[in-house]
């Protein structure tokens, strides 16, 4: 094949601007809104899990001081850690849609904030975010 000197694009058909710019703004707004809502759920249910393995280690063992649990928010890279004891961590995931996040890691687009302790908040997500929940969880460990 011989170079024509025009330029051409290495985009899939699917990813052509062309076809972007026909597709409606509402359906880019709501496919990104469930995209986030997604990740962050999928985000906050695996430190959720790491915490239950915490709180059912410390039931087993009869540890009722505060332990080190993690933060669930939603972002990926969030590595911090609250102090509570594992009766409190209990009381709060007792509640399905709750969380425990530091303070600031809260996300008003995804989640309300329920409690305001020291140094943690409990948040209880709403929205798609609770839908998705709903979806990848159906009813695990939570009472309500």
């Amino acid at each position: 094949m011989q170079f024509d000197g025009r330029r051409r694009s290495a985009c899939a058909p699917s990813l052509r601007p062309s076809l972007v710019a026909a597709t409606p703004a509402s359906a880019w707004s709501e496919n990104t809104r469930m995209e986030f809502a997604d990740r962050a759920a999928r985000n906050e249910e695996i430190f959720r899990g790491i915490n239950e393995r915490i709180d059912d280690g410390a039931e087993q063992h009869g540890v009722e001081t505060p332990l080190p649990f993690h933060c669930e928010c939603e972002r990926a890279s969030c590595l911090d850690t609250i102090e509570i004891s594992p009766a409190e961590y209990e009381r709060v995931v007792r509640a399905r849609y709750r969380f425990v996040v530091i303070k600031g890691h809260e996300d008003a687009a995804i989640e309300r904030v329920v409690e305001r302790q020291p140094t943690y908040l409990v948040v209880e997500k709403m929205g798609d975010a609770r839908e998705q929940i709903d979806r990848d969880h159906p009813q695990q460990r939570h009472r309500n």
